[in-house]
């Protein structure tokens, strides 16, 4: 029996096979607006049995809880009101913040549903908090339907998937952004759908047709490939800390280590020097390596922890500017602007805050297709009061 988990990779599958559903007349939605007697209470008691469900021994379990309590209260709000509150509440409470990823999935598969099957109309009502996980939701429900709630095997064949993928997303292709949460949750969903076949997935992304494409399917591949709930299938050895990326061929290994310091925490806890040991034997990836050490540090500067700064302390002079990239990607991902990044590279000294400031700019404007102005009005919200014009000035 399929665990409810293929529920996650289902949505990116899902996402394979009905992507190219035209928008529908988005005024057949009820109005779906938040009643002005909700009190703030009420908004309490709702936070406290989402975190409830978070404390559920089991994925299934957790997912299961998410969906039932997202389905009644959804019925009276919007996608972006529920995120909304979904984001204030993990300000509030950090174990939420680390956990609101899966969380807001449950928002992403019902705003499927409500428009309608669309996820071209889930996408727009879809935003990037917590880590765009409404965005894989949808897709998560496309895949499956309304089976997904239960253990399913869909039977779709790998010949059909190497077909599937290849129009999956074309609707999104101008939308950088939901472009590539599209390609990405799709690697999560083939790689859970095959059992985490790794070289198996991996072709089957190797049928889209660009680059970009093929890059972004393969990060969900081996992020999949981290965190699946069937651990005993994982292509991962607790005794090789570089494994599988020290293996696979040279084409899918930059994906792979810009998740392999996550494979290294299993190992090493937090023990920062190891795993800077590790990344040093990489080979041609051990920049790369440091990224990932940066991406997985970053939910510290989320919970306003400022352990990256101690590990900047830890490592070498060569490798800083990998992991501060590593780190300031993953927050601008979170958010598609400088909410948490900005404020990150202000405690940095010298030519690391430079840096850090400037590489940030570069990558919303070149990698998340941010115009310059709409850069320049976050350095003016989020970058500290002292730093706006520091900001501005790197544009």
């Amino acid at each position: 029996m399929r665990p409810y988990w293929f529920l996650l990779l289902g949505i990116v599958l899902l996402l394979l096979f009905g992507c190219a559903n035209t928008k529908k007349d988005t005024n057949k939605i009820k109005n779906e607006t938040i009643s002005d007697t909700k009190s703030e209470s009420l908004k309490e008691r709702e936070m406290s049995e989402i975190k409830e469900c978070s404390e559920r021994p089991t994925k299934k379990e957790q997912e299961k809880c998410y969906d039932q309590f997202i389905k009644e209260k959804m019925h009276f709000k919007t996608a972006k009101q529920a995120l909304q509150e979904i984001d204030d509440a993990a300000n509030k409470d950090n174990s939420l913040r680390l956990s609101c990823h899966d969380i807001v999935h449950a928002i992403g598969r019902e705003t499927y549903r409500k428009f309608n099957n669309s996820i071209p109309d889930a996408f727009n009502e879809c935003v990037q908090t917590c880590h765009a996980g409404c965005y894989h939701g949808a897709i998560q429900a496309f895949f499956l339907g309304d089976s997904y709630q239960d253990d399913y095997d869909p039977h779709v064949t790998i010949a059909q998937m190497k077909e599937k993928v290849k129009v999956a997303c074309k609707e999104l292709e101008d939308d950088t952004k939901e472009n590539f949460q599209c390609l990405h949750g799709m690697g999560h969903a083939i790689q859970f759908y095959v059992d985490n076949n790794l070289t198996l997935s991996l072709d089957i992304c190797d049928a889209l047709d660009t680059s970009f494409q093929k890059e972004s399917c393969y990060g969900g591949i081996f992020m999949e490939n981290v965190v699946s709930v069937n651990k005993e299938t994982r292509w991962i050895r607790l005794e090789s800390p570089l494994y599988p990326c020290d293996g696979i061929d040279s084409k899918y290994r930059y994906q792979c280590y810009l998740m392999q310091t996550s494979v290294m925490i299993e190992i090493f806890g937090e023990d920062i020097e190891k795993m800077s040991d590790t990344c040093k034997k990489a080979g041609e990836h051990v920049n790369t390596c440091f990224k990932s050490l940066g991406r997985d540090r970053s939910n510290y500067i989320r919970i306003k922890n400022d352990a990256p700064y101690e590990d900047l302390k830890k490592l070498d002079e060569e490798y800083k500017k990998d992991y501060i990239s590593g780190l300031i990607y993953a927050l601008l991902d979170n958010t598609w602007n400088g909410y948490y990044a900005f404020p990150f590279c202000s405690k940095l000294d010298n030519e690391l805050k430079d840096y850090c400031y400037r590489d940030a700019i570069s990558y919303l404007n070149i990698n998340l297709g941010t115009p310059k102005d709409q850069i320049r009005e976050s350095c003016n919200l989020h970058a500290p009061e002292e730093d706006k014009q520091y900001c501005t000035n790197r544009l």
